[in-house]
């Protein structure tokens, strides 16, 4: 019986990803995908990673847009792509005729003209120019005002919360042997760092924030630009490793470190659990399970009986997190909580100012004594329940507080699943920068999901009270999903996130389906089936220390090794859609493994249980790793020397509390 389509199952993805075709321009050579260009490389070097488009309404959301009349031509050395997009969304109609022409001296010209065909507000419109951050973070930069004077700086290497660089007209870099130009027309361009809201780049945009938005737009308003790239100088030749294929080689650190605290969101679907939901939960050992009080409602007294009754249930500790409206909501958090019967501890405090994007520091000042005295134990935090970037523009004070907290999705700005891989890339940057402006407090990522929970950049009032699926992703229940978990964990666990959590238990949100689904003509999993994400927990439940593990390839697969008392647990993901030949780390050697794939996964969606007995025995150096897999594989390190040094590291580390 076959429980999900396997295209859903698999990524997630009602329609395949567009087709990737590779172009050469010179020494150039440009994927080009989804009408747009990715991943301009020379000499296997990336120095562009994107040239697109966008139409973003008043709220900041893109349009869709179709390719209608696409003509492609290749000859030598050189490329011409043309065809007209065509934008529908809500009241927004929007034609633009595209062109982008690749030259036989590494020149790309791309341009964009645009008519308007109906009324509507927008806060931008027209081309962005993405860079990676390889290459480019911390390299020299020298731009070219409208006004013809110029400028020198740098890429920066923490992420800045100020447009590095304004009023551009263009700009010449240097990354690695080569250095690029490139030419803006059509409207005065700006720089931002996409770190902060982990898009793994920095942006060149158009039209300033600075200027007033939204903007009407009336039928017949023209947008016509150019954006022109050029080799300034540079070698030539050598093998591109973008994308690429052949066998992806892993290697690890050598030490290992302290797992983060891992921590689930409340259901916003259910009431309380059934008993099948509570022993699943259970088994994964969660260190805290985060409730939302929201002290504007008088129901936030009920959340946090249930809350506590459904922690003590699973095991695991509470995170409350609490959006206050004055000093007086803390106090009677603090009689409510006493007055309430249970064992179960306050792990985690995360203080909010209803209607802020940032704690204010007088609310903490105000608060964190009484929170101190009513929950000892505890530890507390401030921050942003909304994107890095808030927390990165308006800094919140430390003083009084345990941790800093900022939530991560990857689908702000792009929605593809080549764009989700990348968002992996600036995850790590978002602790560093977090932990340099933090004062000695820890950082915590709570809660990482796949879609924006709400918008706190929005202009018009309904934007965070439209579409009640809007923050749901089918991604959620695909082995893509659980693939690309392990990779957010692997990456903000190295940077030293102390406390990391993950989606939410049950529903459209979590790791397994409810009992009486809901929305299932929009999501179709059936009842009760356990999500490949609660397999991916279920590996990493109780892991006390981890090394990182790294690949040859750049987005094509996720890995993490869990280190316990000399015990080796490699979890491996396929990011991609076609089967990898991997070669297992040097000092790590794989006794038995477990695959969850496409044909598998149905043998446990229902019986969770028997996954911890679906191991197989397994020899040999490497691994034919079927698309988007994930696997794990019980082993030990090779030589006694090499045991020796994951105990003594994982003894020195301590363990998770």
């Amino acid at each position: 019986m076959e429980l999900l389509p396997h295209h859903l199952l698999a990524s997630g993805e009602s329609s395949p990803e567009p087709a990737v075709r590779t172009l050469q321009a010179g020494p150039l050579e440009v994927d080009y995908v989804g009408g747009f260009l990715r991943y301009v490389r020379v000499g296997g070097h990336e120095i562009v990673r994107m040239i697109n488009f966008a139409v973003r309404d008043r709220d900041w959301n893109t349009v869709p847009f179709r390719i209608v009349d696409e003509h492609i031509e290749e000859h030598a050395g050189c490329f011409s792509i043309r065809y007209r997009a065509e934008f529908n969304g809500g009241p927004i109609r929007y034609v633009s005729d595209i062109r982008f022409e690749g030259g036989p001296d590494g020149s790309l010209l791309c341009a964009f003209n645009g008519n308007a065909l109906s009324s509507f507000e927008r806060n931008r419109i027209g081309f962005t120019v993405l860079h990676p951050l390889k290459g480019c973070s911390g390299e020299r930069i020298d731009v070219v005002h409208t006004d013809g004077s110029g400028e020198t700086g740098v890429f920066p290497r923490l992420i800045s919360g100020v447009q590095p660089f304004r009023d551009i007209a263009g700009f010449t870099w240097r990354t690695a042997n080569w250095t690029a130009r490139l030419r803006f027309e059509g409207d005065i361009f700006e720089m931002e760092d996409q770190r902060n809201w982990t898009d793994a780049s920095f942006k060149t945009y158009c039209t300033p924030l600075s200027l007033p938005f939204p903007v009407a737009v009336n039928p017949g308003d023209q947008v016509r630009q150019r954006v022109a790239f050029e080799l300034v100088s540079g070698p030539t030749g050598g093998k591109s490793a973008v994308g690429g294929g052949g066998e992806v080689a892993l290697s690890l650190d050598s030490s290992a470190r302290t797992m983060p605290h891992l921590g689930v969101s409340r259901s916003q679907e259910v009431d309380s659990l059934t008993d099948k939901e509570v022993t699943a939960f259970r088994s994964l050992r969660f260190t805290h399970y985060r409730c939302k009080l929201d002290f504007r409602s008088d129901e936030w007294r009920a959340r946090l009986i249930s809350a506590r009754r459904e922690a003590e249930q699973i095991g695991s500790a509470l995170e409350l997190v609490l959006f206050l409206r004055d000093p007086a909501d803390a106090e009677a958090l603090v009689a409510a909580f006493a007055s309430n019967e249970g064992q179960v501890e306050v792990d985690r405090l995360v203080v909010f100012r209803s209607c802020r994007k940032t704690t204010p520091s007088e609310l903490l000042a105000a608060v964190v004594g009484t929170l101190r005295q009513g929950f000892p134990r505890a530890r507390i935090g401030a921050g942003t329940d909304a994107f890095f970037a808030e927390l990165n523009r308006q800094r919140v004070s430390t003083e009084s507080v345990d941790f800093l907290n900022y939530s991560i999705n990857p689908q702000v700005h792009a929605f593809d699943r080549l764009s989700l891989i990348e968002s992996l890339e600036a995850q790590a940057d978002t602790v560093a920068s977090a932990k340099a402006f933090a004062g000695g407090a820890g950082v915590q990522v709570s809660p990482v999901t796949f879609r924006m929970r709400w918008n706190p950049n929005a202009t018009s009032q309904s934007a965070n009270a439209g579409d009640a699926l809007a923050d749901v992703d089918l991604r959620q229940l695909s082995l893509f999903g659980a693939g690309w978990t392990l990779g957010s964990l692997a990456q903000l666990a190295a940077a030293g996130a102390e406390a990391i959590t993950f989606f939410e238990t049950i529903g459209l949100r979590g790791l397994m389906q409810a009992q009486a689904p809901v929305a299932a003509e929009h999501f179709p999993a059936p009842a009760g089936v356990c999500y490949p994400l609660y397999f991916l927990f279920r590996e990493l439940a109780g892991a006390r220390t981890f090394r990182s593990v790294h690949a040859n390839a750049e987005r094509r697969v996720s890995a993490l090794l869990l280190v316990n008392d000399g015990r080796l647990r490699l979890l491996l993901a396929n990011l991609t859609q076609q089967a990898l030949r991997v070669q297992l780390p040097e000092g790590f050697s794989a006794r038995r493994c477990r695959v969850l794939d496409t044909t598998t996964w149905a043998r446990f969606a229902l019986t969770p249980d028997a996954w911890d007995n679906a191991s197989q025995p397994w020899a040999g150096s490497a691994v034919e790793l079927p698309a988007f897999a994930l696997t794990a594989f019980d082993g030990t390190a090779r030589g006694t020397s090499q045991t020796s040094e994951a105990t003594r590291s994982e003894s020195a580390s301590g363990t998770r509390s």
